[in-house]
């Protein structure tokens, strides 16, 4: 390891956005040029840090409680976010709509990503001790496989 080398000193960019904690943050896949984070106020806020007048490009607001969680699908088209809601939602960035919902776990979500060929799946961990997998190809709305081994949050 090279000792020439040190860590910055200088913030690139400031993201402010949320009226409280944030309490997840995620970079955009492949470049990390997005910057995703969900806080304590219910928001997801999508950041472009390079943009030093105006880094925050959009804000998406539908969580009823503090968003947990996020992640970013290969493809940086679609994300998900989780919370104290218990609801599971997937988005599209570019309209900044909720593309589905995903309701099933009886406390709050604590973590999500995606995952199969493709990014098809999503799979949820919840404080209710039980993670899910939920399939994004498919129109169901109920969860493809439960696992409920967990003995804690």
């Amino acid at each position: 390891m090279s000792t020439s080398s040190t860590f910055p000193t200088t913030p690139i960019a400031c993201l402010k956005a949320h009226t409280g904690p944030a309490h997840a943050v995620a970079f955009s896949s492949r470049t990390g040029t997005y910057v995703l984070s969900g806080g304590q106020d219910r928001k997801v806020c999508l950041f472009n840090p390079s943009h030093n007048n105006s880094p925050l490009i959009q804000s998406y607001t539908v969580h009823g409680y503090e968003v947990l969680d996020l992640a970013i699908s290969q493809d940086n088209e679609k994300f998900v976010s989780v919370g104290g809601d218990k609801i599971v939602f997937l988005w599209d960035v570019r309209t900044a709509q909720t593309v589905r919902r995903f309701v099933g776990h009886a406390g709050r979500v604590n973590a999500c990503a995606f995952g199969g060929e493709g990014d098809s799946v999503v799979v949820t961990g919840s404080f209710d001790a039980s993670v899910k997998v939920w399939d994004l190809r498919s129109k169901s709305e109920k969860p493809i496989q439960t696992f409920t081994e967990a003995k804690d949050a």
